[in-house]
């Protein structure tokens, strides 16, 4: 039996190699921790500080495209406009100087080739002191009234009341002859006449009667205010009047309609997105077209005015216009060419410096701007996301990796090594006690 005291039995053992790791791991979390966190937040607040800079540049911008689209918009609207007048000017230079006002055939022809290579003014006509009318209607249909035994030399259009049976000769001596006749632009011939039955008195209507108020000297195209046509239809009419060139006697009113379909039509077009607006109204707020297509009269005829409109995005804008508008002014003060930003939106309003003064507002809510930095933000944040993730994961790879390695190298040059020299020591301690 040996006499070498028994040693006490440990109640807790630890290896060298385990304090090694902890050690190890401790060092490794803070010496990498604190750095990787440090960075990621400064990516972090540089992205939010990178998100407000570019809201504030993308406010400017959107509002640059918003003025933008605006003129767009309006040199539109202004070439629509002076295409019309376009057409006045042509009707007034040939009608006094070319054709003979008195035949109605003459007449006819003349507005044919005058309308034929136009896009808007779809309708022109002429219409004589005594109620007489000839018209070219939408360009695909002819309009006559003209007393029944009407016989002018080298005219056809004069006998189209040779087609009406006995029956509707009666009833023309009553309500007139008005009448219609399809168009044929290529064939450059009309169909059969069709009597409507309807007093119709060009001189009672409000673009002849602007118009027969000038003077020879004095006279200028005449717009009208928003009305109903006589076939139900609503638009404007741009008229001019007819002077006599041998004594300025007055003879009648040529002119022009500008349809609000035809309107509507043109905005369309317009329109950049599902929230981009657009509408052009009158200096009283009579709305005469919108880029959303939305009707611009009541079921009875009505006109609508903008604060009427259903669309959420021109209603917000109209509830501006009736906000800031004082009682007796009309909204020509918003111009002639100025940005607003009001309750989320940005809009543009431009005011015509000209008859008929039309107002051009388009405009989009700020969202659709701002969507964009938002997005980017969302998707930052998720690359910031994935980042820290994969930073983190290949931190302690890194680390795990790394201290395996350690650990490997410890063991073999040091923990092997201790063990060595431990079990000499051991030894020689025994050897010693045997002597």
């Amino acid at each position: 039996m040996s006499d070498e005291p028994e040693q006490p039995k440990r109640r807790f053992t630890c290896s060298f190699l385990t304090v090694v790791f902890v050690q190890t791991l401790a060092v490794s979390i803070v010496v990498l921790s604190v750095p990787l966190f440090m960075a990621l937040n400064s990516w972090k607040g540089s992205n939010i500080l990178s998100r407000y800079t570019s809201a504030d540049q993308l406010d400017i911008l959107a509002q640059k495209i918003q003025f933008n689209e605006g003129s767009i918009a309006f040199t539109h609207m202004q070439a629509i406009i002076e295409e019309v007048e376009s057409i006045l000017h042509d009707l007034q230079l040939s009608m006094t100087n070319y054709v003979d006002a008195t035949n109605p055939q003459a007449v006819f022809d003349n507005l044919v080739q005058i309308q034929k290579y136009k896009t808007y003014g779809n309708s022109v006509f002429y219409a004589t002191v005594k109620d007489d009318f000839v018209g070219l209607m939408g360009g695909n249909k002819v309009a006559v009234q003209l007393p029944l035994q009407t016989s002018t030399l080298n005219c056809q259009l004069c006998q189209y009341t040779s087609q009406f049976t006995p029956a509707q000769v009666a009833q023309a001596q009553k309500t007139g002859t008005l009448s219609t006749a399809p168009w044929d632009p290529t064939k450059q011939q009309y169909g059969a006449f069709k009597l409507l039955n309807a007093n119709y008195y060009p001189t009672q209507r409000p673009w002849f009667i602007q118009a027969a108020a000038q003077s020879p000297a004095y006279a200028k195209i005449q717009w009208t205010a928003p009305y109903t046509y006589q076939d139900g239809n609503t638009g404007l009419t741009a008229a001019y009047p007819m002077f006599s060139p041998k004594d300025n006697s007055f003879l009648g009113v040529y002119g022009v309609d500008l349809q609000f379909g035809a309107m509507q039509q043109a905005l369309k077009v317009l329109e950049r997105s599902n929230n981009t607006f657009v509408f052009v109204m009158t200096p009283t707020g009579t709305v005469l077209g919108t880029s959303s297509q939305e009707p611009v009269m009541f079921a009875n005829g009505t006109l609508k005015k903008v604060s009427d409109l259903t669309d959420y995005n021109i209603h917000v804008i109209s509830e501006f216009f009736v906000r800031w508008t004082a009682p007796g002014q009309d909204y020509t003060l918003f111009g002639p060419r100025n940005s607003y930003e009001y309750n989320g939106f940005y809009f543009q309003v431009r005011v015509m410096e000209n008859s008929p003064k039309l107002i051009i507002v388009n405009g989009a809510p700020k969202s659709d701007f701002l969507r964009i930095i938002d997005n980017m933000a969302n998707e930052i944040d998720g690359d910031y996301t994935a980042v820290l993730q994969k930073s983190v994961g290949a931190a302690v790879g890194v680390f795990i990796v790394m201290v395996s390695l350690a650990c490997l190298l410890t063991h073999f040059t040091v923990t092997r090594t201790l063990r060595l020299i431990k079990e000499i020591m051991v030894q020689v301690r025994k050897d010693l006690t045997r002597i």
